[in-house]
């Protein structure tokens, strides 16, 4: 795959008419015009919104429009098709990074969001009184991956036979809808529809597996993506989103509570749901960043990731991290800071 060198990461894109060669807009103040697809948690929404609040965005020369997803598939089919320049995912659709769909261009946490829960009267206390029901989550996401991890550890699977569970595809709202309504045993969910589910069953709430509770083979890691032909059009404005990204981080790691209130703020939510979300991501700072870079730690995060991804048959064979990691715009960027 085509590598973008370091010398011309660092060479802005610059032009005076009104459209690029590469089809990307400029606004009449001279600002690129980008779509930026965020989603609808703390960890999902938490850069973009510092970002906008501290007008990175804009010191990097970039015009952002913010667009909510609730999932990475849907995003990167987006982005695939145009209509989205940025986008941030979760692990799960990591694999579609993988598979060649898109380029990472920057590390962003290791995240603890997603939770199988259940109801207490349901009866259902772990994951292995799962066996013969059904379970609720959005496929090709983090959600799925935890899914299965916690099934396996049980001892049982997806499909028909004796050990097995029903696997049902549902967005966030309609998991969590299923839920309340008794229409489903259990949800794996994430994020700000995990605290709802909190919030509405009380001390009914069980939670019978959560992420960090397969930390010793997953890494649930989220990161910032293009895709490889926006990336090769405008390796410039690429960076300058890179940039932006690394200051938000900065910012970020030194005022949580203030974060989660513009994140509040964004997904038209109330605080305290944003607030209870604050421990549930593990990210660096640019200083961090470049060491967990030069050490390999972020390499490991990402060669674990895709080892489970492998090992879950979510690939077929595993690659390089070169093939779908671009590492140059996160050195730059932090060079930058």
């Amino acid at each position: 795959m085509k590598r973008i060198l370091a010398l011309v990461l660092l060479i802005a894109v610059l032009g005076t008419s009104m459209v690029f060669a590469s089809g990307q807009k400029q606004a009449a103040d001279g600002l690129t015009k980008v779509k930026v697809a965020h989603h609808m948690g703390y960890s999902g929404a938490a850069v973009v919104a510092i970002g906008t609040k501290m007008g990175y965005f804009q010191e990097e020369g970039l015009d952002v429009e913010l667009v909510p997803f609730t999932s990475g598939p849907a995003e990167i089919a987006a982005m695939v098709s145009g209509d989205l320049q940025f986008g941030y995912i979760g692990s799960g659709a990591t694999t579609l990074a993988v598979k060649g769909d898109v380029e990472i261009i920057y590390f962003q946490n290791l995240g603890d969001a997603e939770v199988i829960v259940a109801n207490k009267d349901s009866g259902i206390k772990s994951v292995a009184d799962l066996k013969g029901k059904s379970i609720a989550t959005t496929l090709g996401t983090s959600g799925e991956n935890i899914v299965n991890l916690a099934l396996e550890r049980a001892g049982l699977n997806v499909g028909s036979g004796p050990d097995s569970v029903n696997l049902i595809n549902m967005d966030m709202g309609g998991c969590v809808t299923a839920m309340l309504a008794g229409k489903i045993d259990a949800v794996c969910v994430w994020g700000s529809y995990k605290v709802t589910l909190e919030q509405q069953l009380g001390d009914k709430y069980v939670a019978l597996a959560k992420t960090s509770d397969f930390a010793d083979t997953y890494a649930s890691v989220s990161s910032w993506l293009a895709t490889q032909d926006y990336i090769d059009a405008n390796p410039g404005t690429v960076q300058a989103f890179a940039n932006a990204l690394a200051k938000s981080m900065d910012y970020w790691k030194d005022n949580e509570k203030q974060v989660a209130t513009w994140v509040a703020e964004l997904l038209e939510t109330d605080i305290p749901t944003i607030e209870s979300q604050i421990g549930t991501v593990f990210f660096y700072n640019s200083d961090e960043l470049k060491q967990a870079l030069d050490n390999g730690t972020v390499k490991r995060y990402y060669e674990v990731q895709q080892q489970s991804m492998f090992d879950t048959g979510k690939i077929d064979n595993m690659v390089s991290l070169d093939e779908y990691v671009q590492w140059d715009y996160m050195y730059n960027a932090i060079a930058n800071r």
